[in-house]
């Protein structure tokens, strides 16, 4: 009989198994140790995950530089009458003159319909907030259009 056949891995099953060995006595403090490892690291990707708050503030930052070195530009073209520029500028800079977008809205334009009716949510005002998203979803904007359904299925 050889030794090979006596000590091989089906004899031995456990061969690959990862043993600790901690004393009794410090038993206890290993184990809130790991815990507190543990709680760290979950507590880490909470707040430095990709949905966590400092990721999202990162994101925010970058969003105010983006805003910043498109603003000036995206006023030439508005000034020019280019709807893309005019519906920017209504969404990145709400409080500021709307004519342009309500003109822009009233020749029928989807979305400048749709950010319109935003725009009268956030204002209070529920009854033209209705109307104008009927109007976007009937000129054809997919946002007002999965709104409406979605309010429909309620």
């Amino acid at each position: 009989m050889s030794n090979t056949s006596i000590l091989s891995d089906a004899d031995w099953p456990h061969k690959r198994d990862v043993v600790l060995l901690v004393k009794p006595s410090a038993r206890k403090r290993v184990g809130l140790t790991l815990l507190a490892i543990a709680i760290l690291f979950c507590g880490g990707m909470a707040v430095l995950g990709e949905r966590g708050p400092v990721s999202s503030w990162l994101q925010s930052m970058d969003r105010e530089a983006d805003r910043a070195k498109l603003e000036p530009v995206m006023r030439k073209f508005a000034e020019q009458g280019k709807p893309e520029a005019i519906i920017w500028l209504a969404q990145n800079f709400p409080k500021e003159n709307r004519t342009s977008l309500e003109a822009l809205a009233s020749q029928g334009n989807g979305t400048a319909l749709f950010t319109l009716a935003a725009l009268r949510l956030r204002d209070g005002d529920e009854g033209e907030f209705e109307s104008l998203m009927q109007q976007a979803a009937e000129a054809g904007n997919a946002d007002a259009l999965r709104f409406i359904k979605r309010q429909a299925e309620r």
